[in-house]
């Protein structure tokens, strides 16, 4: 990453710019998908939806047990015939229902449907939460701690030439590495960290040299924030309010870090 005299930086050959391509936003049940070159991607939610109908998209580990879902069928399969019984012996005049007896048991419905509504609602906005608190503390305090970091790379680097615009651009590419990577180690469609990085090497997000290293470290998201923290105290060396700047770099660096093994423990 250093020569004798300094940083160098290895610029992509292919940053994959796609700036003209349309990305449209649809509804899909509960959540806004958008689709954009890279695929399908979750935007945003429905509270409306979710409200109404977001019981059945829960999916708690509560319900994901056999024994749970059984308990949950055969409950339903024995209220349906006892109601069907019921009515069938009504219905034949084979059994007289008791008025007060009706009462008792609609209180107790009740009862039960409140209490229903109270536990199914916990569930509903607990994973509400946790989708809210992924999206905008974990991957949104990422995001955000980046745009300050680009921000201020900005305003303190802001030369045109041929090396502080590699400088930049490596920042750029690092910061985004550092996301695909905790993506991918986050999809269960993605098999193992070799996998993983090879991707990043295929978008132009890594090096060779750099994938290298990175999977020594076990594909560790991390590892490209690291290196931007190395850039910017060489390159900031000597300058005036290096020491500041640098602070002020490791600071909007760890927010990032945070939200990367935040969203990846989770």
């Amino acid at each position: 990453m250093k020569s004798g005299d300094g940083f160098v930086a290895e610029a992509p050959a292919d940053r994959h710019w796609q700036a003209d391509v349309p990305i449209q936003t649809k509804w899909r049940g509960i959540v806004t998908f958008v689709e954009g070159p890279d695929g399908q991607n979750v935007d945003g939610y429905k509270l409306d939806e979710i409200l109404r109908f977001g019981f059945f998209h829960v999916h708690a580990p509560v319900f994901e047990h056999l024994f749970v879902k059984s308990q949950i069928l055969a409950l339903c399969i024995f209220v349906g015939v006892l109601a069907l019984f019921l009515v069938i012996m009504d219905g034949y005049e084979l059994m007289t229902i008791d008025p007060a007896l009706v009462s008792s048991s609609a209180e107790v419905f009740n009862y039960f449907s409140g209490l229903s509504a109270f536990i199914f609602g916990f569930f509903v906005f607990a994973q509400l939460g946790s989708f809210l608190s992924i999206k905008n503390d974990m991957v949104g305090g990422f995001w955000g701690a980046f745009q300050d970091l680009s921000s201020l790379t900005g305003a303190w680097l802001p030369g045109t030439d041929t090396k502080t615009k590699a400088i930049k651009e490596t920042i750029v590419r690092w910061g985004l590495a550092s996301f695909a990577l905790m993506c991918g180690e986050a999809n269960p469609e993605v098999p193992d960290a070799k996998t993983n990085v090879e991707r990043a090497v295929q978008r132009s997000l890594l090096t060779k040299q750099e994938a290298a290293q990175v999977l020594e470290a076990g594909g560790n998201p991390a590892v490209p924030l690291i290196w931007m923290l190395d850039i910017y105290e060489t390159s900031l060396h000597g300058k005036p309010g290096a020491d500041f700047k640098v602070n002020k770099a490791e600071d909007k660096i760890l927010l990032m870090r945070s939200g990367v093994g935040n969203t990846l423990t989770a």
